[in-house]
Formats: structure tokens, sequence, C-alpha cells
């Protein structure tokens, strides 16, 4: 009940129950009571404004031609002329593991002759990973390697002069071009140039299945400071988020050139029908700071 009352005046007060047949009893307990306003909640002292200096946006840019977002498996062109294919070998099979963007290219040594192969640790587990064969890899001089393989060396280094390769560009003319002009990267993963430590970013873009889409963009995988492997009497990569990816080139004669490539997965589903654009951003591996943006382009999921 609401009942008006004045400031600063008093009231006494008293209840009296009322029964069924309206009879009611004798008088409760008389208390007085006087309205005044409620006192102004306490503030608490304002805390200093810390004047955190505004930081820009890292630039945009492309880092190698090869650094860009492709199906882990194409099949290879029919017809004549020189053809080109490959497919994801480690650590599953297309269906899990569809897109990725390239972060790394290597070529073999025996034309005719693949120099990865996956194998299942532990056995049974459905866990792929790639044994590389040393002695089947070009190293950046030229010569094949005889020792285990240094990983960190397969990573595309930054061309100044960098743009995306398109699409339907044959990937063996850039990978030949890529250890013709030492754009590798020859230090280790510590160098302030190296391409890890990085994490991979999409967002859905307008396709003919999808024409409306959010443009909301999403994280696709962990921060990739270093690639997971280990060196028994060959080098076996071992990574969850790194796709090892055969590739096989050559004209329809029969003859091949096998190499490999380095994926930096997208972990996420995808849908069949959508289209999506990467950034691939690196991060200091001195403070983790924020260095630059990479675009990495877009692909169409069949």
């Amino acid at each position: 009940m609401d009942l008006p009352v004045k400031l600063a005046t008093r009231y006494k007060i008293t209840l009296q129950a009322i029964s069924v047949a309206g009879v009611n009893s004798g008088p409760g307990k008389e208390f007085t009571f006087a309205w005044t306003p409620p006192p102004a909640p306490s503030v608490p002292p304002m805390e200093p404004l810390v004047d955190w200096p505004q930081r820009a946006l890292p630039d945009v840019g492309f880092w190698h031609p090869l650094a860009r977002a492709e199906l882990t498996q194409r099949p290879a062109a029919g017809g004549i002329g020189p053809q080109e294919g490959w497919d994801i070998i480690a650590p599953g099979p297309y269906e899990d593991y569809p897109v990725g963007v390239r972060i790394a290219a290597i070529r073999g040594v025996d034309n005719n002759e693949p120099f990865a192969f996956p194998l299942e640790e532990p056995p049974g587990s459905g866990h792929l990973v790639a044994r590389v064969l040393a002695t089947r890899f070009r190293s950046l001089n030229g010569n094949a390697s005889e020792v285990a393989v240094d990983i960190p060396t397969w990573l595309l280094r930054k061309r100044e002069t960098a743009a995306l390769a398109p699409a339907g560009t044959p990937i063996t003319a850039l990978a030949e071009s890529t250890v013709a002009n030492s754009s590798f990267s020859r230090t280790n993963l510590a160098s302030p140039d190296s391409l890890l430590p990085a994490v991979l970013y999409r967002r859905q873009v307008p396709s003919p299945r999808f024409p409306n889409v959010s443009g909301a963009t999403v994280q696709v995988s962990p921060m990739i400071s270093k690639i997971a492997a280990y060196e028994p009497d060959y080098t076996v990569i071992s990574d969850p988020f790194i796709g090892v990816v055969a590739r096989r080139a050559g004209p329809p004669d029969g003859r091949s050139d096998y190499s490999l490539d380095l994926f930096l997965l997208d972990t996420q589903p995808v849908q069949k029908g959508a289209q999506y654009h990467y950034t691939m951003v690196r991060f200091s591996p001195a403070n983790g700071e924020l260095l630059e943006s990479i675009d990495a382009g877009e692909v169409l999921i069949p």
C-alpha cells in the first residue's frame, strides 16, 4: 500500500487486523515514523585516466606470390600441355582440411619420385604425420641435402614487390623462381623477417550461392610460432595445424616433377559454395606485437 507522506513530519503508525466477518482486532504496537530524503550515494574518487597512445593499424600487403589461400587438393588438369595437381597427405584428408594458406614450398630432386609420405602415428590413431626423405629435396644452393630437413629454411621470404599470383598460374614455375631468387627465409624463426609467428583469419564474401553474407572476420588458426617436427633418421612433420601437401607437375607423357608445400590450415568448418577471403597476420617474435596483415586472397569451396 502506498500512502502519501510529508517531508519532516512525524507519523504514528499502528496496524489492526480485520476478520472475514469484518470484525476489527485491537490496535497493534504503535511506532513513529518521519520520512527524510535518503542520503546521496557515495561516489568513489575518480581514478586518473591513463592516456594510452593511439596506434595505427598495421599495413596490409602481400608477402610472396605463393603465399595465397588454396584448396589443399586439386586434381591435375587433363589435356595437352603441362599438368599440375596436389593433395594433402597430413595431418588428415582433404575432407577434414580443405583450405589453407601456403607458407612454404620446396622442390624435389627426383623428377619422378615423391619425397614425402604419410604415416599414421601412433598406429591406429587416425592421426597422420608426414615423413620427409632428406636425400630427395633440393636445398637453397641447388644441391641435394644429406641431412635432416631444416624446416625454417622452407618458409617463404617476403618479396618487396610481391603480389599474389593469379589462381590459374602454374605453381611449379613460381617455385623454381623462388629457389633461384633465394626467396626463402634463411634465418631462424626468431628473425624479424620470418613469416612466423602468424595467425590466420577469414571472412565470408558474396558468392553465387551465398550472395548475402555478414562479412564477419573469424580466427581460423591458433598463433603458430614454430612448426612441430622431430628428426629420428628422417624428418617427420607432426603439426596438427600445418598441412603437408604433395605437389606433382609434368606433361601428359607421364614424367612428373614432385614438390612439397606447407599450408597454415583453416581449422574451422566451411560451406560448399561459399567464398572466403583470407588474411594472415604476422606478429613480432620478440614482443608479440602485431606487425602486418598479409592479404592471402580468396577461395571458393566447390
